[in-house]
This record gives C-alpha cells, sequence and structure tokens, in this order.
C-alpha cells in the first residue's frame, strides 16, 4: 500500500469514527428533567461524547421521550410507577424512524417517513436504572413491589404484605380463606 493511499484509509477511518461517535446512538442513561405526561418526559442524558482530542461534548437535553410502562398490550394488566423530576431512566435509541409507529395502535409494521437511523428523536425510555451508589437489593426469589414503609412479597409458595401505614381493600365482595 503507497503512503497516498495509507493516508486515504486514515483519513476515512477517522471520518467513520466521528459520523459512529456523534450520530449513531443506541441507549444511555438518562435524568429526568420534565413530565409533560403520563406517558411523555423530558431528559437530560447523563453520559457525553469524547473525541479523540479528550475533550467532552456533553449531549442536549432531549423532549417529548415517550415513558414505557410495564404492559401487554393485549391484556388489561399494567404496572405504573410514580415517575418524578430527577428520577434515572434507560434511554433506548429506534433503530429507524418511529413517527408513523407512535402515531398508530401498533398492530401491524409500518413504513418509516424518512432514513433516519440511530436517531435520539426516535427514543424511549424505562424506569430502570440506578448507580452503584444508590442500586436497590434484588430479592432473587420473589417478585417485591415497595416503597419506604410498605412492600408486598409474592413468592411460589407465599403473598407477604407489610406497611407502617394504612392499608384499605374496598371491594362489593371480600373473601379470605385459610387454614
Amino acid at each position: 500500500m503507497s503512503a497516498n493511499s495509507k493516508n486515504w484509509v486514515d483519513l476515512l477511518d477517522l471520518h467513520f469514527d466521528k459520523r459512529l461517535r456523534d450520530f449513531v446512538h443506541t441507549s444511555f442513561p438518562a435524568k429526568i428533567t420534565k413530565v409533560v405526561s403520563s406517558g411523555v418526559v423530558d431528559v437530560q442524558p447523563l453520559v457525553g461524547t469524547q473525541r479523540p482530542d479528550e475533550s467532552h461534548h456533553p449531549y442536549p437535553e432531549i423532549f417529548n421521550v415517550r415513558m414505557q410502562t410495564y404492559a401487554c398490550q393485549m391484556g388489561d394488566v399494567f404496572i405504573s410507577l410514580p415517575i418524578k423530576v430527577g428520577d434515572l431512566v434507560w434511554v433506548m435509541v429506534s433503530e429507524r424512524d418511529t413517527l408513523n409507529l407512535m402515531k398508530s395502535d401498533g398492530s401491524r409494521p409500518l413504513q418509516s417517513t424518512t432514513q433516519r437511523t440511530h436517531d435520539m428523536s426516535d427514543c424511549f425510555c424505562i424506569p430502570a436504572f440506578f448507580p452503584d451508589k444508590v442500586a436497590k437489593q434484588y430479592d432473587t426469589d420473589a417478585l417485591v413491589i415497595a416503597n419506604k414503609s410498605s412492600f408486598i412479597r409474592i413468592t411460589d409458595q407465599s403473598i407477604e404484605i407489610q406497611s407502617d401505614t394504612k392499608v384499605s381493600i374496598n371491594s362489593p365482595m371480600v373473601s379470605i380463606n385459610g387454614v
């Protein structure tokens, strides 16, 4: 390979490295800066890009990010979390333009409206990110739903409910069976 060819290869490598680093996004941690509605938040990415010259370039705030809930679309079951400003989330960037899909009911594949790929305007987030210093303890044997004063722990052998506050059950009919 001639010196001239090597220079072209190096130049192309630098170009593609920069394009990938600055324009291809996949996923990243962020902090909620505004709750726009029950399913939409604004977020500030918590990481940015470091260039070869070691300069740092933070990502800008991203507006109108769809917050995903834990739900099955065909069932009537979901888990709702009380999202607040300051909560940490994990943002995932779609491989393709999602504008048509987000306006639909999601029942069939749809065409992208642009050739946009890995763009931060096509992202959603989930409330599932904790840095090591604030990580929650995971129960390896049970489903746990908890807050500061109450918890429900469900295993294949038992259901445990504890609360330091009021517990209410409102129903037209309640059955409790035990031995």
